[in-house]
């Protein structure tokens, strides 16, 4: 087997910096031409440098040991979240917001990877197993119980980082953070998820989603669905039986409704475009006719019904005398 950085200075691969640096110290007064002028001791002396400089940088330490050992052995276990927790919250828009596909800034903490340590929770940027589940990240008598616990010292993830620990993070791996994001608003959604902006749990391959659910305030003139607006169109009755040009103004959309002569209460009519906008497609907007009969009138209003309502006593005994 070829000697490594570690069997060149007589440390196990777990050993701290403090370790390495005495091991370092007392192999290279052992070899120093001062001391040894032997080739072998020269040699030697040559290769504890070379060792001591990669395991003494924690970065070129960590590169090497993915060099040496493509599997160590604080390998999380098979049976760890491959993805971290869901972050969600709730926010409240209204449908005018909506709408018009308005921008809100989400602002939030969550718990994301210490990015000072590489997720490891050590300086030396670099984890052991767990001496007290073996690596396994659980504890107690699962065979004989038919249960698993997590163990408490590893939190389950089956390695621990070896001192001295993050002082950015105290060891965890994790950080609490701040996320500002700004998110759109969609007519079809009321539900935002944002991909890997939620909490991240130490063994995980990725955080979790940030998922924003939206409580919307509804307009008490309009209903909206989708991209479809409903609503209710007043008009009064001569508007009704003459016809009339209504001009309407849904969510700051200005709309001119073709009022036929004749319509009825309760009637729908329809404007093709007159819905919401989004992705280059426009929904249509439906409104109910509802005809006002008024409470007050001017005295020529007056004038004006009660000959209207004369001639409609003349038509009718006309009509009478007809059948």
């Amino acid at each position: 087997m070829p000697d490594t950085y570690y069997s060149i200075l007589d440390i196990d691969s777990t050993a701290s910096l403090e370790q390495i640096r005495r091991a370092y110290r007392k192999l290279a007064l052992k070899y120093h031409p001062d001391k040894n002028k032997t080739e072998e001791a020269s040699e030697l002396f040559r290769k504890t440098q070379e060792a001591y400089e990669i395991l003494k940088d924690p970065r070129k330490r960590a590169a090497y040991d993915i060099l040496i050992n493509p599997d160590p052995v604080e390998k999380p276990p098979e049976d760890t979240p491959k993805k971290g927790t869901d972050l969600k919250l709730s926010i409240t828009v209204s449908i005018e917001d909506i709408v018009q596909c308005l921008t809100k800034t989400i602002i939030t903490k969550r718990k994301g990877p210490c990015l000072e340590c590489n997720k490891t929770g050590s300086q030396e940027l670099r984890r052991k197993k767990c001496i007290y589940c073996e690596g396994t990240g659980y504890q107690g008598l699962s065979i004989i119980l038919g249960s698993k616990k997590k163990c408490i010292y590893c939190e389950g993830i089956g390695s621990l980082p070896i001192k001295p620990l993050c002082p950015k993070c105290s060891g965890k791996g994790v950080i609490q953070e701040l996320i500002r994001k700004q998110v759109s608003l969609s007519p079809v959604s009321n539900r935002i998820v944002l991909e890997k902006l939620g909490n991240y749990v130490l063994g995980c391959d990725r955080p979790g989603d940030l998922i924003i659910d939206l409580e919307i305030i509804q307009s008490p003139f309009f209903t909206v669905n989708g991209l479809n607006i409903f609503g209710k169109m007043k008009i009064s009755p001569s508007q009704a039986i003459l016809g009339y040009d209504l001009t309407i103004i849904v969510f700051n959309k200005t709309l001119i409704i073709k009022i036929p002569p004749g319509v009825q209460h309760g009637e729908i009519i329809e404007h093709k475009t007159g819905g919401i906008t989004f992705n280059n497609k426009t929904g249509f907007f439906r409104g109910t006719i509802h005809i006002e009969i008024p409470r007050i009138i001017t005295e020529e209003e007056k004038l004006l019904y009660n000959k209207l309502s004369q001639l409609e006593k003349e038509l009718t005994w006309q009509k009478t005398l007809s059948l």
